[in-house]
């Protein structure tokens, strides 16, 4: 495999934009978006793409949809342009499109997590039967995803398989420590589910001191109490 770097302006402005958007400064990164010079080729789609990320975010779903409907006919087998419309349509309640959306997606880039994320959030709003598949190829594809892993989580503990949604939890420790205190919170109810309730009480510890003013772990830290007095 062979890389080669470039060095582009446009780069840095898509990369300045995404700071400002993570940060809730949508205004600014718009503005910044608009003012680029119309780039060519693979920068064309990402700055396509990140538009599209900016109004969704914004809940502008017209404008969004606008924006991934061009990244797809600029790259019709990009997976992050049909997630794109897949989510919209989720939104909306069109939810056979969003589902066909989503596995155009999953074929498109059968190795894109982003792909196998969404076919698995859509496949849950319409029990689907692979939506749990879906969950597990994801975190395969992304094991140090917070997001997948909560996700694929919260799938397993609905169908009582904790464990398997612990070993998930785990893997993407193996990462780093730096998830967040909703991490620790998720982690200690399921394993407080699976009966390991000194283990789920370090994890509230671990989340509180993140967040000392973190409700859900001191909910979780006060259950491990409940459930030692009972």
């Amino acid at each position: 495999c062979i890389a080669r770097r470039i060095e582009d302006p446009v780069l840095r402005t898509l990369d300045e934009a995404g700071n400002l958007a993570s940060q809730g400064h949508f205004t600014q990164a718009r503005e910044l978006l608009e003012n680029v010079s119309t780039p060519r080729g693979a920068l064309a789609l990402e700055l396509l793409l990140a538009q599209g990320e900016l109004e969704m975010a914004e809940r502008a779903g017209d404008l969004a949809a606008r924006a991934f409907f061009q990244a797809r006919d600029l790259e019709p087998h990009d997976a992050r342009a049909l997630t794109g419309l897949s989510r919209i349509a989720l939104s909306i309640g069109e939810n056979q499109d969003a589902l066909r959306l989503a596995m155009d997606a999953v074929r498109a880039q059968p190795a894109s997590a982003l792909a196998a994320a969404t076919l698995a959030i859509v496949g849950e709003r319409l029990e689907h039967p692979e939506a749990f598949s879906a969950w597990r190829a994801a975190v395969n594809l992304a094991p140090d995803d917070v997001g997948m892993v909560t996700g694929l989580g919260l799938a397993a503990a609905a169908r009582g398989e904790y464990h398997y949604a612990i070993c998930a939890f785990d893997r993407a420790r193996a990462y780093g420590d730096d998830f967040g205190a909703e991490f620790h919170v998720t982690l200690g109810w399921l394993l407080l589910a699976d009966g390991r309730r000194h283990d789920a009480a370090l994890e509230a510890r671990h989340a509180q001191a993140l967040e000392p003013e973190n409700e859900s772990a001191r909910e979780l830290y006060d259950a491990t109490q409940t459930r030692k007095v009972e």
